[in-house]
C-alpha cells in the first residue's frame, strides 16, 4: 500500500476502481499473510461492496496463485505507473520479505529452539546464508554450541536443503492476467490453465520456460474453452460444451466426454469448425483436461435433455425448475424445441378456439393435442386419431390450430411424405407432445404403407439399429397423441385388426366454412404457444399434487360415457372407449384452465363430447378381418363360378349343393393378392365354423380335406356354403345365371 500507486487507488478512490482493476489488486494482495482481511477492508469502502462476492474472489485468487503483473496493469488496464516502474514484476513482490530480510529475522530471534532450527524453511534460509552471507552463518553456528546441537548434524541438514536461485524472474510471475478475458463471452471467472495462455489474437498458446525465460507455442489458432458440463436427465450420460471463436463469432458444440477427451475421436468435430487437426489433437485434449480440472468449480453444471415432455413433476420446456438445456446432434430437434414459445395475441387465439370448440371434429383435434401430456401419467398407450373428409373441409386448418396450443404449428407439423426413421425421430423428440401428420394421400405406399406407420408409431418405440462404432443406437420412445388428416381413411378393407384397434377414425368436416378456415390458417400461424403452458401449469398445480385425482377423474368420465352409450342401445362399445375418455378428460381440464369453466360444467360438457365422439367412431367401425375375408371369399366364388366346373381350365375346385371345395393354392393366391393373411383367415374360418375340418390319424384337427378334382386327388378347403337352386356343372358352364351364395353356420 505504501509503495504501489495502483494498490493505493483502492484506498484513495474506491468508487473509481473498475472491476478488472479490483480483480487485479485482489490477485496480488491476497497472496500476502495479511491480505484477506485488508482486501475486505479496502473493498468495503466501495458503495457496492458485497462480502460474499469478495470472499469468492479471494478464494479463487489464492487457489490460482497467479498475480496480475505490472505489465498487464499498465498495458491492458491503462494505469499510469511511475516512469521506469518499481523494479518488480508484480505488486505482490513489494509485500514479500527478501531472503536477506527473512534471514535477519531468523537470526535475530533470542529464544531459538532446536525444532525451529531444523525446520525446512529455516534450513533453506541457512543454506542461502552459507553461500551468500558467510559471516552471519558463522555467528549462527557459534550459537548452536550453547543449545547443545551437533555441528556435524547441522551441516548435514543444511546441505540437504541447498538454496538454488530461480533461472529467470519470469518463473515467479508470468506477466499474464489471472482470469481468462475474451471479447464477447463471460466465463464466470475461469482461470488460464497452468502452462497455457489464451487471447483473441493468438488463440490458445502452450507455455514453457527455458534459460531465456517464458516461451509460447501456438496450440490452437482460435480461443477454445469449456463453457458448460451437461448431464442428460434420462440417461445420466455427460457431455461437454466447447466454445470457440470462428468466422468472427462464437460457436458452441456439445459433445460426449468420450469424444472430447479422446485424441482420435475429437477429430470428427473439425467439420463443425473446431480448431483441431491430426497434428494438434493430442495437445488439444491435454489442454482441455487441464482446463476442466483447474476450473471445475467455475464451469456450470447443467441438466440436459434431448426430447420434450415430462421429467418428474416438470415438463420441458413449458414448466421447469432451474436451467435445463436441450442438447442433441440432430438440428431438426433443436428447431422443434425453439418453436415451443409464446407469440402473437392470446385473446385472438382464445376467441378462435372457442368458436372451433363448437365443431365436434375440430374440437376432437384440439383435445387430442391437450390429451397428449396425459398419456404418460395415466400410463396409456399411444393414441392415433385420424380425421378424414373431402377437400376444403378445414382438416389442415384444424390440425394447425391444434398444434398452435404448444408453439409454431409450421415447425411442429409433419406430413406422410417421410421415411420411417424420420417419423420415429420426430415422435421421439416430441415424446409427450402431439405429432401432427397432414395429408394422408401424399403417402407413397410402395415405400411406406399406412399399416406400417400405424404399427411403428402406435407401438411407442423405434426400431433397434446398430451404431457405426459398434453396439446399438439409442432407441427413441414416445407416448403421445398422433393427429393425422386425409381425404381417405387410414385403414382399408384388408387392414389387420391391429390397425383398426390402434386408430380412432372420425369422418366429418372440422371447419365447414372455407372463409373461416382461411382465417384459422392465418391466426394459428401468427398466434401460438399460450394455452400449452397454462394447461401444464394447471396439471402440475391442481391435478397431479392430489393423489389419485387424475385416475379418479378418468374413471368417472369413462363410467359416465359407458352408461350413456348403453342407454342409446347402439351395441358393443368398441375398442376406443379408453382413448375417447382421455380426449374427454383433456376437454374437462382445458375447459377449466383455458376456457374459464368451473369443474362441474367442464365435466358435463366433456361427457357430452365423449358420447358424440364414441357414436361417430361406432358408425365407422369395420368388421374384423376374418369377417371381411369371408365376405371377400363368397364374392370371389360368385365371380369365378365357371372356374369350378370340372371341364374348366384352369379349375379352382368343385361345387356341391352344401359345400364348395377350393384348391388351397388358388385360395391362398386370391386372399394374399387382396391383402389378407392366408394363415390368419383360414384359422379364423375354422374357429367360426365357416370351413369343414377333419381329424387325421394322430387325432389333430386339419383344415384341409381330400377331394378328387378333374381326376386328381388334391388337398382342398371345404367351405360350408349352401347354393340356392344349384345347377349342374354342365349347364353352369354354358352360361347360366349365377345364383346368390349364403353363409352356413356350422
Amino acid at each position: 500500500m505504501e509503495r504501489c500507486l495502483f494498490t493505493q487507488k483502492m484506498r484513495d478512490d474506491p468508487e473509481g476502481v473498475t472491476e478488472p482493476e479490483w480483480k487485479a489488486v485482489c490477485s496480488n494482495v491476497v497472496l500476502t499473510p495479511d491480505g484477506d482481511e485488508l482486501f475486505h477492508n479496502w473493498s468495503s469502502l466501495y458503495s457496492g461492496y458485497s462480502s460474499e462476492e469478495t470472499a469468492y474472489k479471494i478464494a479463487r485468487s489464492q487457489e490460482a496463485k497467479k498475480p496480475c503483473s505490472c505489465v498487464y496493469i499498465h498495458e491492458k488496464l491503462g494505469f499510469q505507473c511511475p516512469e521506469g516502474g518499481c523494479g518488480v514484476k508484480a505488486p505482490v513482490v513489494l509485500a514479500m520479505y527478501s531472503k536477506e530480510e527473512q534471514l535477519k529475522h531468523l537470526l535475530g530471534k533470542e529464544n531459538l529452539t532446536v525444532p525451529e532450527i531444523f525446520d525446512p524453511y529455516s534450513l533453506s534460509l541457512l543454506s542461502y546464508a552459507k553461500s551468500q552471507c558467510i559471516s552471519e552463518y558463522v555467528q549462527f553456528k557459534q550459537r548452536l554450541k550453547k543449545l547443545g546441537v551437533s555441528t556435524r548434524d547441522f551441516e548435514r541438514a543444511v546441505k540437504s536443503h541447498v538454496y538454488a536461485p530461480p533461472a529467470s524472474a519470469a518463473q515467479d510471475f508470468s506477466g499474464e492476467p489471472t482470469e481468462i478475458r475474451l471479447d464477447g463471452i463471460d466465463l464466470g471467472g475461469a482461470m488460464e490453465p497452468t502452462g497455457y495462455t489464451l487471447s483473441m489474437e493468438y488463440g490458445v498458446e502452450a507455455t514453457h520456460f527455458d534459460e531465456s525465460g517464458i516461451v509460447h507455442s501456438c496450440l490452437c489458432p482460435e480461443p477454445l474453452v469449456i463453457t458448460r458440463r451437461l448431464e442428460n436427465i434420462d440417461t445420466g450420460q455427460e457431455k461437454v460444451e466447447l466454445t470457440f471463436f470462428r468466422n468472427d463469432r462464437w460457436k458452441y458444440l456439445a459433445a460426449p466426454r468420450s469424444n472430447v477427451f479422446n485424441k482420435n475421436a475429437i477429430i470428427r468435430y473439425a467439420d463443425s469448425g473446431l480448431p483441431v487437426t491430426s497434428d494438434n489433437a493430442e495437445g488439444v485434449v491435454r489442454y482441455l483436461c487441464v482446463y476442466e480440472r483447474e476450473n471445475a468449480d467455475v464451469i456450470p453444471f447443467t441438466r440436459s435433455i434431448n426430447r420434450i415432455g415430462w421429467m418428474g413433476r416438470e415438463f420441458y420446456p413449458c414448466v421447469v425448475q432451474g436451467m435445463v438445456v436441450y442438447e442433441d446432434e440432430v438440428t431438426d430437434g433443436e428447431g422443434i424445441v425453439k418453436s415451443i414459445c409464446e407469440h402473437g395475441d392470446y385473446n385472438l387465439w382464445l376467441e378462435t378456439a372457442k368458436t372451433l370448440r363448437q365443431s365436434l371434429f375440430a374440437r376432437a383435434q384440439i383435445m387430442a393435442s391437450f390429451a397428449s401430456p396425459l398419456l404418460e401419467p395415466l400410463q396409456m398407450r399411444v393414441i392415433i386419431i385420424h380425421i378424414w373428409h373431402s377437400t376444403r373441409s378445414g382438416k389442415t386448418a384444424g390440425l394447425k390450430f391444434a398444434l398452435s396450443v404448444w408453439g409454431d404449428p409450421l415447425k411442429l407439423m409433419g406430413n406422410f411424405n417421410s421415411t420411417a426413421v424420420g417419423l420415429e425421430r420426430r415422435a421421439g423428440t416430441l415424446k409427450h407432445l402431439p405429432l401432427g401428420l397432414d395429408e394422408l394421400q401424399v403417402l407413397n405406399e410402395k415405400r411406406l404403407s399406412a399399416s406400417m406407420i400405424v404399427y411403428s408409431l402406435g407401438n411407442g418405440y423405434g426400431k433397434t439399429r446398430g451404431a457405426k462404432n459398434g453396439g446399438l443406437q439409442d432407441v427413441p420412445t414416445w407416448r403421445n397423441c398422433i393427429i393425422s388428416t386425409g381425404e381417405q381413411p387410414l385403414s382399408s378393407e384388408t387392414s389387420m385388426d391391429g390397425v383398426d384397434s390402434r386408430v380412432l377414425e372420425l369422418y366429418g368436416p372440422p371447419i365447414e366454412d372455407p372463409e373461416f378456415g382461411r382465417k384459422v390458417h392465418q391466426i394459428s400461424e401468427s398466434n401460438y404457444g399460450f394455452a400449452g403452458k397454462r394447461y401444464i401449469e394447471h396439471l402440475i398445480e391442481q391435478v397431479l399434487p392430489q393423489k389419485g385425482k387424475l385416475q379418479a377423474d378418468f374413471t368417472k368420465l369413462r363410467d359416465g360415457i359407458k352408461a350413456h352409450f348403453d342407454m342409446l342401445s347402439l351395441g358393443d362399445l368398441g375398442v376406443h372407449l379408453d382413448n375417447i375418455t382421455v380426449l374427454a378428460l383433456a376437454d374437462a381440464y382445458s375447459a377449466q384452465s383455458i376456457f374459464g369453466l368451473n369443474e362441474e360444467q367442464a365435466h358435463k360438457e366433456a361427457l357430452q363430447f365423449g358420447i358424440a365422439l364414441l357414436t361417430n367412431a361406432k358408425s365407422l367401425e369395420k368388421e374384423d378381418v376374418v369377417e371381411r375375408a369371408w365376405s371377400f371369399l363368397k364374392d370371389w366364388i360368385a365371380a369365378n363360378r365357371k372356374r369350378f366346373s370340372q371341364e374348366s381350365i384352369p379349375c379352382y375346385g368343385s361345387i356341391e349343393p352344401n359345400h364348395v371345395f377350393i384348391i388351397s393354392t388358388n385360395l391362398r393366391q386370391a386372399l394374399e393378392e387382396s391383402g389378407f393373411s392366408y394363415t390368419k383367415c383360414i384359422k379364423g374360418f375354422q374357429e367360426r365354423g365357416y370351413i369343414a375340418t377333419n381329424c387325421d390319424s394322430d387325432g389333430k384337427r386339419r383344415t384341409q380335406t381330400q377331394k378328387r378334382i378333374q381326376g386328381v386327388n388334391l388337398r382342398v378347403i371345404c367351405a360350408n356354403l349352401t347354393l340356392t337352386n344349384c345347377m349342374p356343372p354342365e349347364e353352369e358352364f354354358l352360361g347360366d345365371p349365377i345364383q346368390p351364395l349364403t353363409g352356413k353356420t356350422a
